[in-house]
């Protein structure tokens, strides 16, 4: 199975548009690489893909990754099978509406999510429209050689445990608290990519009220988690762990923990 991070960033990339933070400038200032917001690819044969989200930045992420291309044996198509959503939450859903041209797009969502993006959706009956597929709770057959799975997060939110070939990840970047059930899929998986979105709950004003569990406190779990590989993923221009010199980032590593770039390919 194949994995390729088309980005790693949370809501506003790095640089984010307005920010004058230390992780901002230095982006800037060309110390560190630049961001695209959170979302990912998987195939089981490297030729069919599915989305891990659908970010702004869709159409720059599809041109950066070439197997995300059209192929030249018709005027319109794409590998792109579908797009399985982990939340409504806009950094994670705008990009639907970059792929409202071809036919109708696939999208795996829970009513609810469903529910909080009918504005956002909408205007796209005029085009392909959406298929909106209830994600299993059971191991179920996703096409093209993947299986995959919802874990039910609350506030809206799922993880995604996607298999093939007998190895699996799980796919978790908004997640407020681990339970248990939660906790049981990342124990049995072989490569889990996690929330890394804030470091700590005063990072920001309103970070406490944003349900991502901080790296604080998930580092502690992580640690102990028995995935082969752990990955944070959808950081906040704020967290200090994407300055590589920085503290923080030391002890992301010294756990055992990687901080992915975008453009990452993993093959498990």
């Amino acid at each position: 199975m194949k994995i390729q991070l088309l980005g790693t960033a949370a809501g506003g990339g790095v640089p984010q548009w307005n920010c004058t933070c230390r992780v901002c400038s230095a982006s800037r200032a060309g110390r560190i690489p630049s961001r695209t917001q959170s979302c990912a690819a998987v195939s089981a044969d490297g030729e069919q893909w599915f989305l891990l989200n659908a970010s702004p930045d869709l159409q720059a992420q599809i041109e950066s990754f070439p197997p995300l291309q059209p192929h030249s044996t018709s005027l319109r198509n794409s590998p792109i099978q579908g797009v399985l959503l982990n939340s409504a939450d806009l950094d994670h859903a705008l990009g639907i509406l970059l792929l409202r041209e071809g036919e109708r797009l696939k999208v795996h969502a829970t009513e609810s999510m469903r529910d909080s993006l009918v504005a956002l959706t909408s205007p796209l009956d005029r085009f392909r429209g959406i298929e909106w597929i209830t994600p299993p709770a059971k191991v179920s057959p996703l096409g093209h050689g993947l299986m995959y799975q919802a874990i039910p997060l609350g506030q809206e939110r799922v993880a995604w445990r996607i298999a093939a070939g007998g190895r699996s990840i799980v796919y978790a970047p908004d997640v407020a608290n681990v339970e248990e059930k939660l906790l049981a899929q990342m124990n049995d998986c072989d490569a889990l990519f996690f929330d890394g979105t804030f470091w700590s709950h005063d990072e920001l004003p309103n970070a406490a009220g944003m349900n991502h569990l901080p790296i604080t406190q998930s580092i502690e779990i992580l640690k102990n988690v028995k995935a082969k590989r752990k990955f944070y993923i959808h950081i906040n221009n704020t967290n200090p762990i994407l300055l590589p010199d920085s503290d923080e980032a030391r002890a992301v590593a010294d756990a055992e923990i990687e901080i992915p770039m975008d453009g990452m390919s993993i093959v498990v």
